[in-house]
């Protein structure tokens, strides 16, 4: 009777216990899988992963040629109505608040950028103003990219501004 060389057990372990051992692989790599997806949503609401996949999760900010287009589109509305506003009281209004409603219904927020506007009057300029939506993210420290979706009525017209290189 001759003993077993190592490796015909070794063998023999895997070939009776495939099934146990193809689990634990399985297991091993839904974990893998798992904290792959988690650090990507962690990432993904700090502000480290952004474009249009977490900005569709309500994770990240979205500045997609859409997201503008929505955006200026809802800002329209809001310039409308501070003209409205201009021309009847003689001023600009003291917020957007001010124009609802009776100059808009309601005032639409952007989709882009951190989805919520910015107004106020341009400076030295009497009865000028701009409508602005920025990046959340512009003042947070380690963030290397500055973004905002702005209208100004001394130009009469929307800007986008974009940069990485600092």
């Amino acid at each position: 009777m001759t003993k077993p060389v190592p490796e015909e057990r070794s063998r023999g372990f895997v070939r009776k216990h495939w099934r146990l051992l193809s689990l634990c692989l399985l297991v091993l790599l839904g974990l893998g899988a798992t904290l792959v997806g988690v650090t990507w949503w962690v990432a993904a609401r700090s502000g480290l992963v952004q474009g249009p996949k977490t900005a569709a999760l309500g994770l990240g900010e979205d500045w997609s040629e859409e997201a503008l287009s929505e955006s200026q589109r809802r800002g329209d509305a809001v310039i409308s109505a501070i003209k409205q506003y201009q021309s009847r009281e003689g001023e600009l209004p003291p917020s957007l608040e001010a124009l609802v409603p009776d100059d808009i219904a309601t005032i639409e927020p952007p989709v882009a950028g951190n989805r919520r506007w910015r107004y106020g009057p341009l400076g030295s300029h009497a009865g000028e103003y701009f409508l602005l939506v920025e990046s959340a993210y512009c003042e947070r420290p380690g963030y290397y990219g500055v973004e905002w979706f702005r209208y100004t009525s001394l130009g009469d017209k929307w800007k986008v501004f974009q940069d990485e290189s600092f």
